[in-house]
């Protein structure tokens, strides 16, 4: 399938995020969130809206101030029929992170993966882990020695995941609500000390 490159995003990245960040949203959290809320995610207006904070960031007028973004890549190849000859097709985002400091933390002195989104197809190819370990490594360099994760109670899968990748629960939980529904979300914590 290609190598995974893992990057900072520009503005013309801002559809393929919109269109990842909807398909993975509506795929892990069905049946965790209300199906009329996830219905109404748009891929096009989310990923209109990446695209102008994409813009902004460039520009310097970043609104989620120490926040870094991050996208997984992977190189697109075109097969020509019948003769198997690959050419190259160019890249496509398959994934996006955002890490910055702990949101919680008054102190500022915790790091926090705010959100990772890895499109379905891409779902145990690779992409997941290579952006969750591009961004606990800009965690770390950004001298956090810790960093933690807030995930969907009942989002098994990426509760394993997180686990896999070295995640622990710390037993803390909150009440999100999403579409007029109390959601529970649950902190995982990494050290990064030993990253």
């Amino acid at each position: 399938m290609g190598e995974i490159r893992v990057r900072t995003p520009v503005a013309a990245d801002g559809p393929q995020i919109g269109r990842l960040i909807v398909r993975a949203w509506k795929k892990c959290y069905a049946g965790l969130m209300p199906s009329a809320f996830l219905a109404r995610l748009d891929e096009v207006e989310r990923g209109e809206a990446w695209q102008q904070r994409l813009v902004a960031r460039a520009r310097g007028n970043a609104a989620d101030g120490d926040a870094e973004l991050l996208v997984a890549e992977r190189r697109r190849l075109d097969i020509e029929a019948g003769a198997g000859a690959a050419s190259d097709a160019g890249t496509e985002v398959l994934g996006v992170a955002t890490i910055g400091a702990d949101r919680d933390d008054p102190t500022r002195s915790r790091g926090e993966l705010w959100m990772i989104n890895v499109v379905p197809e891409a779902w145990g190819t690779g992409v997941g882990p290579a952006l969750l370990k591009a961004a606990v490594e800009r965690l770390a360099a950004r001298g956090f020695d810790t960093a933690v994760l807030w995930v969907v109670a009942g989002n098994t899968r990426a509760r394993r995941f997180y686990e896999r990748e070295g995640w622990v629960p710390d037993g803390d939980c909150k009440e999100q609500e999403f579409g007029g529904q109390s959601v529970k979300e649950c902190r995982y914590r990494r050290d990064l000390l030993s990253w």
